[in-house]
């Protein structure tokens, strides 16, 4: 008879742990199940109010950045527009085709800034990097020889994030942001110099992080055969791994605290070692959210799994009984 009690209670048990389990699984990727509080929000977070280099909405630019409909047979993932930054002057030639004709690949009308180390570079401190923060490894690495950004053009946000105790108490104690993105490249892999053009992210704590640990990460570079583009405007090469509104990259920023902090989001593309063959990142679909309380499915699966164990253990020994 309490066998038989024993039994009931635990297949109650175990039913009810199936239904967490399967839920928790279902939500494991929901942001919804906790909110942190956007002091500042996200302006224009999907690029659709135009976007003029010095006279932006949202975003703070510099160089040639704007808007643009559909680009070398890229269209938006958002309704209307998209942001797209170049390393490409509209007041000197980059980019000649097969016949030494000059093609245009700057967009705004706006040249990209100084990003040499050598001299006193705008682009570094517009972002609110160390002047060697461009200054990454040459792929392959070449000892004591970084990649040599001569200019570039980038944009940024700052994002004020407030973490409430209501927020730790459940868990919450990050965020992420998530984009589209998409590389468009004339230039690629030099015999002397690897790699070349690059663009990147830039994430950091605007008044915790120290200017020197403010790093870079690659989105993407050039690479392969160089090949001469054969018209304005049509890049060589495309990376379009993550431009699908079902796909985008997510970066997320863990460990904090109760209370409020400023997040910078830069992104940028950079020439490198000559000014000679143009690049491109586009941006689209950008979104920031909290980092949700994230529930083991491994752990879950253990958990029912032992009860059920347990489940055909008991009943086993009631059915002797």
């Amino acid at each position: 008879m309490f066998l038989s009690f024993v039994y009931q209670s635990l297949s109650s048990i175990a039913g009810l742990l199936s239904l967490v389990t399967l839920s928790n699984l279902v939500l494991i990727n929901s942001a919804a199940a906790f909110s942190v509080n956007f002091g500042s929000g996200v302006t224009n977070a999907n690029f659709d109010n135009s976007i003029i280099s010095n006279d932006s909405i949202g975003w703070e630019t510099i160089g040639d950045v704007t808007t643009t409909s559909s680009f070398n047979g890229i269209s938006p993932t958002t309704p209307s527009s998209h942001l797209i930054l170049t390393n490409a002057y509209g007041s000197v030639v980059d980019d000649v085709d097969n016949s030494g004709n000059p093609l245009t690949f700057n967009q705004s009308g706006t040249d990209p800034v100084n990003a040499d180390t050598s001299t006193s570079p705008d682009l570094q401190p517009f972002l609110g990097l160390s002047t060697n923060a461009l200054s990454i490894d040459r792929n392959p690495v070449e000892a004591g020889n970084p990649r040599t950004s001569k200019e570039g053009s980038g944009i940024y946000q700052d994002i004020v994030i407030e973490i409430t105790s209501d927020d730790v108490t459940n868990g919450t104690n990050g965020f992420e942001i998530s984009f589209n993105w998409a590389y468009l490249t004339n230039d690629g892999t030099s015999v002397f110099g690897g790699n070349q053009d690059f663009a990147f992210l830039a994430l950091y704590d605007v008044n915790n992080d120290p200017l020197n640990s403010r790093t870079i990460e690659v989105l993407a570079d050039s690479s392969g055969m160089i090949t001469a583009p054969t018209a304005s405007n049509n890049f060589v090469t495309t990376e379009t791994t993550f431009y699908d509104a079902n796909n985008l990259a997510v970066r997320t920023v863990t460990g904090l605290s109760q209370g409020q902090y400023t997040y910078r989001v830069g992104f940028g593309v950079i020439d490198v070692d000559g000014p000679d063959r143009s690049s491109a990142l586009l941006l689209d679909n950008f979104n920031v959210r909290a980092v949700p309380f994230k529930f083991s499915p491994g752990f879950s699966l253990i958990l029912t799994t032992g009860f059920f164990g347990i489940l055909y253990l008991v009943k086993s020994d009631a059915a002797k009984t």
